[in-house]
């Protein structure tokens, strides 16, 4: 899925199985601590947590891609092939 956003601090999106919100949920966020670092969390539990300085464009508009198979979830620019 193509994320659009024009947001210039956290991203937050959250991948549930149903429409309600239960276990489990799986929940990215990109650009918090000062738009320095981004992470994945799943039933709260931190999976992954990088360093992506600068993530957000503080001038215009963010794209990002989120793709999720066979187990595995990965966001990437929609400027760079390769997942952050």
């Amino acid at each position: 899925m193509n994320i659009r956003t024009n947001a210039r601090q956290e991203i937050r999106i959250a991948l549930l199985s149903s429409n309600e919100i239960r276990e489990p949920i799986v929940e990215i966020i990109i650009g918090y601590s000062n738009n320095t670092r981004s992470r994945i969390a799943r039933n709260g539990n931190v999976v992954v947590s990088m360093q992506t300085p600068a993530v957000l464009n503080q001038t215009g508009t963010n794209i990002f891609r989120v793709t999720w198979a066979n187990n595995v979830i990965s966001v990437s620019r929609d400027t760079q092939p390769f997942p952050f």
